[in-house]
Protein backbone atom coordinates (compact mmCIF):
# COMPACT_ATOMS: atom_id res chain seq x y z
CA UNK A 1 0.00 0.00 0.00
CA UNK A 2 0.85 3.26 -0.24
CA UNK A 3 0.28 6.73 1.72
CA UNK A 4 0.30 10.39 0.67
CA UNK A 5 1.61 12.98 2.90
CA UNK A 6 0.71 16.13 0.98
CA UNK A 7 1.10 19.50 2.03
CA UNK A 8 -0.96 21.95 -0.07
CA UNK A 9 -1.38 25.68 -0.24
CA UNK A 10 1.24 28.59 -1.78
CA UNK A 11 2.58 28.58 1.60
CA UNK A 12 2.83 24.77 1.90
CA UNK A 13 1.16 25.26 5.23
CA UNK A 14 -1.87 23.00 5.22
CA UNK A 15 -1.78 18.68 4.71
CA UNK A 16 -4.38 17.00 2.70
CA UNK A 17 -6.23 14.81 4.56
CA UNK A 18 -9.80 12.71 4.22
CA UNK A 19 -12.74 12.08 6.22
CA UNK A 20 -14.59 8.81 5.21
CA UNK A 21 -16.44 6.17 6.87
CA UNK A 22 -15.12 2.89 7.49
CA UNK A 23 -17.63 -0.27 8.23
CA UNK A 24 -15.27 -1.63 11.32
CA UNK A 25 -15.70 1.12 13.95
CA UNK A 26 -18.70 1.66 12.49
CA UNK A 27 -17.87 5.74 11.75
CA UNK A 28 -16.52 8.43 9.95
CA UNK A 29 -12.91 8.86 10.84
CA UNK A 30 -9.90 11.12 9.53
CA UNK A 31 -7.07 9.60 7.45
CA UNK A 32 -3.79 10.33 5.20
CA UNK A 33 -5.14 9.42 1.29
CA UNK A 34 -4.15 5.90 0.79
CA UNK A 35 -4.33 2.91 -1.68
CA UNK A 36 -3.03 -0.11 -3.32
CA UNK A 37 -0.05 -0.36 -5.50
CA UNK A 38 -0.71 -2.12 -8.74
CA UNK A 39 1.14 -4.75 -10.22
CA UNK A 40 4.06 -3.18 -12.22
CA UNK A 41 3.84 -0.21 -10.35
CA UNK A 42 6.25 1.94 -9.00
CA UNK A 43 5.38 3.18 -5.08
CA UNK A 44 5.85 6.99 -6.70
CA UNK A 45 3.52 6.06 -9.71
CA UNK A 46 0.59 4.43 -7.35
CA UNK A 47 0.82 7.61 -5.01
CA UNK A 48 0.38 10.15 -7.77
CA UNK A 49 -2.77 8.19 -9.10
CA UNK A 50 -4.53 7.26 -5.74
CA UNK A 51 -4.04 10.71 -4.62
CA UNK A 52 -6.03 11.47 -8.25
CA UNK A 53 -8.46 9.04 -7.73
CA UNK A 54 -9.17 9.64 -3.93
CA UNK A 55 -9.00 13.18 -4.03
CA UNK A 56 -9.36 14.82 -7.57
CA UNK A 57 -5.77 16.34 -6.82
CA UNK A 58 -2.42 16.51 -8.59
CA UNK A 59 0.57 15.44 -6.44
CA UNK A 60 3.76 16.17 -7.10
CA UNK A 61 6.46 13.80 -4.70
CA UNK A 62 9.37 15.35 -3.18
CA UNK A 63 12.89 13.71 -4.50
CA UNK A 64 14.62 14.63 -1.08
CA UNK A 65 12.95 12.45 0.98
CA UNK A 66 15.94 9.51 1.96
CA UNK A 67 14.09 6.16 2.39
CA UNK A 68 10.79 6.97 2.98
CA UNK A 69 9.41 5.44 -0.43
CA UNK A 70 10.68 1.92 1.26
CA UNK A 71 7.58 -0.29 2.53
CA UNK A 72 7.35 -0.35 6.35
CA UNK A 73 5.09 -3.01 8.28
CA UNK A 74 1.88 -1.19 9.38
CA UNK A 75 1.03 -4.10 12.05
CA UNK A 76 3.70 -6.78 12.24
CA UNK A 77 1.63 -8.47 15.02
CA UNK A 78 -1.23 -9.40 13.18
CA UNK A 79 -0.60 -9.15 9.54
CA UNK A 80 2.28 -8.44 6.46
CA UNK A 81 1.15 -5.46 5.16
CA UNK A 82 3.56 -2.97 3.82
CA UNK A 83 2.52 0.63 3.63
CA UNK A 84 5.11 3.32 2.13
CA UNK A 85 4.58 6.67 2.99
CA UNK A 86 5.21 9.56 -0.11
CA UNK A 87 5.78 12.75 0.78
CA UNK A 88 4.80 15.43 -1.59
CA UNK A 89 2.62 18.72 -2.74
CA UNK A 90 -0.45 18.56 -3.61
CA UNK A 91 -2.17 21.11 -5.99
CA UNK A 92 -5.88 21.72 -7.83
CA UNK A 93 -9.55 21.52 -7.15
CA UNK A 94 -10.89 18.36 -5.59
CA UNK A 95 -13.14 16.61 -7.38
CA UNK A 96 -14.06 12.99 -6.02
CA UNK A 97 -15.81 9.77 -7.94
CA UNK A 98 -19.09 9.79 -7.41
CA UNK A 99 -18.78 6.20 -5.75
CA UNK A 100 -16.55 7.58 -2.74
CA UNK A 101 -17.79 7.84 0.55
CA UNK A 102 -15.25 10.70 1.85
CA UNK A 103 -14.87 14.48 1.75
CA UNK A 104 -11.15 16.11 1.18
CA UNK A 105 -10.49 18.44 4.31
CA UNK A 106 -7.35 20.50 3.63
CA UNK A 107 -6.21 21.11 7.05
CA UNK A 108 -4.52 23.85 8.98
CA UNK A 109 -2.20 23.88 11.88
CA UNK A 110 -5.43 24.62 14.16
CA UNK A 111 -7.80 22.23 12.54
CA UNK A 112 -5.18 19.42 12.72
CA UNK A 113 -4.67 20.16 16.65
CA UNK A 114 -8.60 20.16 16.70
CA UNK A 115 -8.99 16.58 14.66
CA UNK A 116 -6.38 15.09 17.26
CA UNK A 117 -8.19 16.40 20.37
CA UNK A 118 -11.81 15.38 19.27
CA UNK A 119 -12.15 12.92 16.24
CA UNK A 120 -11.26 9.62 15.54
CA UNK A 121 -8.59 8.54 13.18
CA UNK A 122 -6.04 6.16 11.89
CA UNK A 123 -2.96 6.04 14.23
CA UNK A 124 -0.28 6.81 11.12
CA UNK A 125 -2.67 9.80 10.73
CA UNK A 126 -2.59 10.43 14.85
CA UNK A 127 1.44 10.14 14.50
CA UNK A 128 2.10 12.05 11.38
CA UNK A 129 -0.44 14.96 12.59
CA UNK A 130 1.79 15.32 14.86
CA UNK A 131 4.94 15.46 12.96
CA UNK A 132 2.66 18.26 10.92
CA UNK A 133 2.26 20.46 13.88
CA UNK A 134 5.37 20.02 15.64
CA UNK A 135 7.00 20.99 11.61
CA UNK A 136 5.24 24.09 11.58
CA UNK A 137 6.38 25.58 14.76
CA UNK A 138 9.73 25.26 13.18
CA UNK A 139 9.20 27.66 10.29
Amino acid sequence: AVLMYAYYGEKRDKLVLIRQFRYPVNDYIYELPAGLVDEGETVVEAAIREMKEETGLDFKPCDDMVGLNRPCFSSAGMTDECVSTVYGIATGESRLEANEDLTVQIVDVDEAVRILAEEKLGIRTYYLLLLFIAGSKNR
